[in-house]
């Protein structure tokens, strides 16, 4: 074939003459070459972004709850103290010279004798672990105290001398003087673990 414009040859494909430049017909629109990389380049973003966002959600859904039960967790037992339950224990009465005595089992937990209080009806006591640490059968004389116009003194014995409550401890509440208990009713005894306010053991007698 030749060129119309320069009457060169040229090949029957040719789309334009090489010694000219004569375009023999419309260049094809090469629409797929040009647009397509550029639409898989988008296509790729779009697919990040989606991935992205799945992840996020899915972190989002188990992150929360974990997060506000952590909080939660916090408020209740950080913030708010840790829940303490109240040891437990029995208290058996026996006579004594001047009133009775009053003898511990083991409590359910470690208590400390600072960590309670000895109650007779509505007067109270408060021993001292330090005074009651001190070796074998340690007592501590606690101050008297009135009752219905009868002076009362509480007395407590850490048979082991530890400083906490074990089997066999005991206090005694005695007037050591007239008048007695003789004839003065019926009297509640309790020990009342401080941390909670709560009654460690209890008992009654019967003057």
């Amino acid at each position: 074939m030749n060129c119309p414009r320069c009457g060169r040859e040229v090949p029957a494909d040719a789309s334009f003459c090489h010694a000219c430049g004569y375009q023999f017909r419309e260049l094809p629109f090469r629409s797929g070459h040009a647009l397509g990389p550029p639409a898989r380049r988008m296509g790729s973003r779009g697919e990040s972004r989606t991935l992205t966002l799945v992840v996020a959600t899915v972190v989002v859904v188990i992150a929360v709850p974990v997060v506000l039960s952590f909080l939660l967790y916090i408020f209740v037992l950080g913030l708010g103290g840790t829940e303490q339950s109240t040891p437990q224990g029995t208290l058996t009465a026996f006579a004594t010279a001047n009133g009775y005595g009053f003898m511990l089992s083991a409590p359910t937990g470690d208590v400390a004798w600072t960590d309670v209080v000895v109650y007779l009806d509505s007067i109270m006591w408060s021993p001292d672990s330090s005074a009651l640490d001190l070796g074998r059968q340690c007592r501590q004389d606690l101050p008297q105290a009135m009752l219905d116009g009868i002076t009362v003194w509480c007395n407590v014995t850490d048979t082991a001398g530890n400083g906490f409550i074990n089997q066999g401890d005991y206090f005694t509440l005695e007037t050591g003087s007239t008048p007695s208990f003789v004839g003065s009713g019926t009297h509640i005894v309790r020990v009342v673990y401080r941390p909670t306010s709560l009654e460690i053991c209890s008992t009654v007698f019967v003057a």
